[in-house]
């Protein structure tokens, strides 16, 4: 009787962890982009819907918090461990996310891609670890007091401690679902511009399953 309950609750927590898989955001996201249809920039009429595939290339100057690369967005989590009783678990102690406005480049023009509302699935990519023994280095102290932390507690002993970061990169490949405008420049050149659908919001991802 004890092995079959053991085993109903494994399954009970695999079909959980199973199903947070498949619904997160990330997941929806690069879901949605696998499905759209898509279009090459020169191909894209007035309102139409659809992917695109190119390389990002920035309008401003913007570097993400914890590599420092030239980027469109970031996310970065940091993580602290923490103890309660006999048991430890890893708590956010830092999350952040931006993102700007880019031009998409995919060999046949460029769209101006505006992000005021966007879903963005990111590779994190950059990782590091500070805490016992291991002292987090000038540049991890530089982030974390930039947020209002440390990697000390009071009395001086290194804190745990995780960090992660994700984005999109310049030169980097990434698929963007959104609604196409063509409008005129400053110089009468017609210039496509993409923003959200008026049902959902504007979808940019780097995962490789997205831009092939």
């Amino acid at each position: 009787m004890e092995i079959g309950i053991f085993v109903i609750i494994g399954v009970v927590v695999i079909v959980i962890i199973v199903l947070a898989l498949f619904f997160n955001k990330d997941a929806r996201v690069k879901r949605a982009l696998r499905k759209a249809p898509r279009l090459s920039i020169g191909d894209f009429t007035d309102g139409a819907v659809a992917r695109l595939v190119g390389e990002v290339r920035l309008l401003e100057e913007f570097v993400s918090p914890l590599s420092k690369r030239p980027c469109a967005h970031y996310h970065i989590k940091v993580e602290q461990k923490k103890s309660s009783g006999k048991n430890s678990y890893w708590s956010t102690i830092i999350e952040d996310v931006r993102t700007v406005d880019f031009v998409l480049d995919d060999g046949t023009g460029r769209a101006i891609i505006e992000t005021g509302q966007c879903k963005v699935a990111v590779v994190k990519d950059s990782h590091a670890r500070s805490g016992t023994f291991n002292d987090a280095s000038d540049e991890l102290e530089q982030l974390l007091q930039h947020y209002g932390k440390s990697s000390t507690g009071f009395l001086g002993f290194n804190r745990t401690i995780r960090y992660h970061e994700g984005v999109i990169e310049t030169g980097e490949m990434v698929a963007v679902f959104g609604k196409g405008q063509w409008i005129k420049d400053s110089s009468g050149k017609r210039q496509l511009v993409i923003s959200k659908p008026s049902e959902t919001e504007l979808l940019i991802s780097d995962d490789p399953s997205t831009v092939n």
